[in-house]
């Protein structure tokens, strides 16, 4: 969120360096490059000094901020849905609702947008990783230590960008057909026709590359970019889901032990994953970050749906709304997507949705009631001590570390959530900041406030909020031309390895130690000292947890409720969802969705294709090699 022209070049460049080697001519003496031959690049020319490999390393680093990828699409189009961290607003497409819904039978470009794009990735992470060894062997001895660390930089890029492509497109057993593994830049068309490698050698290919980075990345502090911790989180996090406990654990404990990383407090984590003008990189790199995706707020110049640009439109799929004095719900851009309602009950709220307080008698009493209005629209009123009080005394609490651990919900919903009329933004990025309204435009399109609670088939459960992770609140991006937001996004936080090494505890039958490092991800969330016992502790590996379904598969899984609560809307428990095959379980506890067209509601199901998605048509049509996922019709 800060200017970065020091840590990595900016995209205009990185873009510049990608038209070179893919072999841009007409370059001279004036230009970024000096040639001996107009019509192709050789080593003898390229990289020959420093800044080439930066230029790489920049590549490779870019291709991130890809519209398809951080950029936009990969939480938007992929991940949100995929974790049912949302419902549908907006229901442009029975594709879109059906990547939640699990109804998907072919590919289409809601999910298969990234698969280019992550390619395309990977090979720039080789273009560069052949570049930088190609200059190591000429560069002063002066510039080595630099270029080792860029090497490793490139090495742990590659990795990361083989681990995003399996997540979504690999399969889930290990000899499940995983992802295309190319070790080197493809220089023709003919090497690039590579088929898949089984789950378990896209996992061997992926741990190589980190584990090649580790050396590399000795020396690296810069914390704008990858250091050994991120390479050592997603070592462990790979050998986990490859299942090799034991290598797994080392990384965990390296972790844990030797990197310094601590939790942050609940203060801080509720305000790292929200930017505005006023707090802009104030709340980044906390102690807690192994990898995070360094993010700038965009201007008039990063157009909507621009290929590259320094930030993140996270933001826009779900923007919030906020409240006019006249009582309008005004959506601070597209608004097409809402928390999925049964998101809230995992968290254990139990208010009513605020349609349930809302009264339109002509004469009600000052004392309790709020009226969010003016004379135009009269009789309104919302409850506030049935409603807004106690949403208020419960956020109170959970910041001050006094939750109720009965009655609250998890404190974590204060993170993840925003709490329409309790929680506020700034109104189309001017001084005055206004009440949060609910995200969901009403029948009437009138657009007032207590309508909206009206829509739909189901009122009493449609609570239609926002996600509060990765949000602008200075305003209307649209109308301000800010169309990209720059809160920087947490791919790996220690919280996730306090977990997996859980896990492996747990596994090995050390059930006491894998609870205490449970409990420390509680304790934070509670506001208490994590390495300290409190009265917010689970008691046991199979606790309560404060989701309020008791038919819910994380009802009695402290340490799967704790990986979904601390990384929600993060892109991250998808990954769990596929390793502990539990997709069935919350497509039952999820039940459905907004259907297409506003067409009343779509039944979740979850066929185990669901689990790997479908690549895109094109794919095929140019890879001979290239297979679709089962259960997939072209």
């Amino acid at each position: 969120m800060k200017n970065i022209k020091n840590t990595f070049r900016t995209v205009s460049a990185f873009v510049a360096a990608t038209a070179i080697m893919a072999g841009i001519t007409g370059c001279n003496e004036d230009k970024f490059l000096s040639i001996s031959s107009p019509d192709e690049i050789s080593v003898a020319d390229f990289p020959t000094t420093l800044d080439h490999a930066s230029s790489l390393l920049t590549s490779a680093y870019g291709q991130i901020h890809h519209w398809n990828f951080y950029g936009s699409c990969f939480g938007g189009y992929i991940m949100y849905p995929l974790e049912y961290d949302v419902d549908f607003a907006w229901r442009d497409s029975e594709e879109w609702c059906g990547v939640t819904a699990g109804t998907n039978e072919g590919p289409h470009d809601r999910v298969t947008i990234s698969w280019p794009t992550i390619n395309q990735a990977i090979h720039y992470a080789n273009v560069a990783i052949e570049g930088i060894r190609s200059y190591m062997e000429i560069a002063p001895e002066g510039e080595k230590a630099t270029l080792r660390n860029y090497l490793g930089e490139a090495l742990f890029l590659r990795g990361f960008f083989w681990f995003q492509l399996q997540m979504i497109y690999g399969g889930v057993g290990l000899q499940d057909a995983g992802i295309p593994i190319l070790w080197h830049s493809a220089d023709s068309y003919t090497d690039a026709l590579v088929s898949r490698s089984s789950v378990e050698d896209s996992y061997k290919a992926i741990i190589a590359t980190l584990e090649e980075a580790l050396p590399y990345l000795e020396g690296q502090t810069s914390k704008y970019r990858v250091d050994k911790w991120a390479a050592m989180g997603f070592l462990a996090k790979t050998y986990f889901f490859l299942g090799d406990n034991v290598n797994a654990k080392k990384y965990c404990e390296q972790i844990i032990n030797a990197s310094g990383k601590r939790l942050v407090s609940y203060g801080h984590l509720r305000n790292m994953f929200v930017s505005y003008p006023d707090n802009d990189g104030v709340w980044e790199h906390p102690s807690e970050s192994l990898f995070e995706i360094e993010n700038t707020m965009g201007t008039s110049a990063y157009k909507y749906n621009a290929t590259y640009k320094p930030g993140s439109e996270f933001s826009r799929w779900d923007t919030h709304c906020s409240l006019s004095a006249a009582g309008k719900r005004t959506s601070m851009d597209n608004a097409n997507l809402i928390i999925h309602d049964r998101n809230l009950a995992r968290f254990g709220y139990t208010l009513g949705a605020p349609g349930n307080y809302i009264h339109a008698a002509a004469e009600l009493p000052k004392d309790g009631y709020i009226p969010f209005n003016a004379s135009s629209y009269p009789g309104y009123y919302l409850e506030y001590s049935n409603y807004i009080k106690k949403e208020e005394d419960m956020k109170t609490r959970a910041l001050a570390g006094n939750a109720d651990a009965a009655a609250d919900p998890d404190p974590r919903f204060f993170v993840s959530v925003l709490v329409p009329f309790i929680d506020s933004c700034k109104f189309t990025g001017g001084a005055a900041w206004a009440p949060i309204s609910q995200n969901m435009r009403s029948q009437s399109g009138s657009n007032l406030w207590w309508e909206t609670a009206r829509t739909g088939d189901d009122r009493s459960v449609d609570y239609a909020f926002s996600i509060r992770k990765y949000k602008f609140l200075g305003g209307a991006l649209s109308s301000d031309g800010m169309n990209c937001s720059g809160e920087n996004i947490y791919v790996m936080r220690l919280p996730e390895i306090y977990l997996i090494y859980a896990q492996i505890l747990k596994d090995e039958g050390n059930t006491a130690t894998a609870l205490e490092y449970v409990n420390k991800v509680r304790r934070r969330a509670y506001g208490q000292n994590p390495d300290a016992a409190s009265a917010y502790d689970y008691k046991s590996l199979s606790d309560r947890t404060k989701t309020a379904d008791d038919a819910d598969q994380l009802a009695n899984d402290p340490l799967r409720y704790e990986l979904w609560a601390e990384t929600f809307a993060e892109q991250v428990w998808w990954g769990y969802i596929r390793h502990f095959k539990i997709g069935p379980g919350e497509a039952s506890f999820y039940k459905k969705v907004h259907g297409p067209g506003n067409a009343g509601f779509t039944n979740c199901v979850f066929p185990d294709r669901h689990y790997v998605q479908p690549i895109p048509v094109s794919e095929l049509e140019r890879n001979p090699n290239m297979s679709q996922a089962p259960g997939y019709n072209n």
